[in-house]
């Protein structure tokens, strides 16, 4: 059959409340630990409930939302002992694909890398931190869509969402780190296409421990900042 002829079939509701709520949730709308009122989503939506209880337990899936009975629906909050559990897994992850890119095609990795790049300077002349942590993620994802093993993709997928979250929530405020990050992120370009892997690994790990860093710090600053 033609496949121009096939009909595509139009989300559900449930489907179009989890884009939304992803997005708010992606975006800093909704705070790390902030209660998600499934009243006020539906209302929003011009939805009933059904669709958004729906769409939450999807995002719970995700792990961008705890639901817990009785109480509610909440934007997951970690800790800083799941910051660095969540950091270790990107490491591993991240490490892994790029040993698995010398026999990729580094004219379409540059391309990719340029792509996101251009994003990320943009952003920086914006002073637009959001603009530039969701580029961030576009940019790490090429490592991973290019080191030819769908499974360490989806391993990655898993944790992608929460990953961008962290960037918004905890990382965004501070325009000194995105412009020295901006910096780190055309080094690790430059040494994946040249191929020079060893260094590419130590840069990885120094970028994403640095990170760590900085989001355990921010943990810290908006625990005593709710003390206060």
């Amino acid at each position: 059959m033609n496949e121009s002829l096939k009909i595509e079939q139009p989300p559900s509701l449930a489907e179009l409340v989890v884009r939304k709520v992803r997005e708010a949730i992606l975006n800093g709308e909704f705070a790390l630990g902030e209660k998600i009122g499934e009243e006020s989503i539906a209302a929003a939506c011009g939805v009933s409930r059904t669709p958004v209880r729906d769409a939450l337990i999807q995002l719970q899936l995700q792990g961008l939302v705890t639901v817990i009975p009785k109480k509610g629906s909440f934007v997951f909050q970690p800790d800083e002992a799941d910051v660095v559990a969540i950091c270790d897994y990107r490491l591993m992850l991240e490490t892994h694909a790029a040993s698995l890119l010398c026999h990729a095609d580094k004219k379409v990795i540059r391309a990719d890398f340029d792509a996101a790049l251009h994003r990320m300077e943009r952003a920086v002349d914006r002073e637009d931190p959001i603009a530039f942590h969701r580029a961030d993620t576009t940019f790490h994802l090429v490592l991973i869509d290019h080191c030819g093993n769908p499974y360490i993709r989806e391993a990655y997928s898993r944790a992608t969402g929460r990953l961008t979250a962290l960037r918004t929530n905890l990382a965004a405020p501070t325009m000194e780190y995105v412009r020295e990050s901006f910096d780190e992120h055309r080094r690790i370009a430059e040494l994946t296409v040249a191929g020079d892997l060893d260094t590419l690994d130590a840069v990885l790990r120094v970028h994403i421990g640095r990170t760590r860093e900085v989001y355990a710090r921010a943990l810290r600053a908006l625990r005593e900042k709710g003390r206060s």
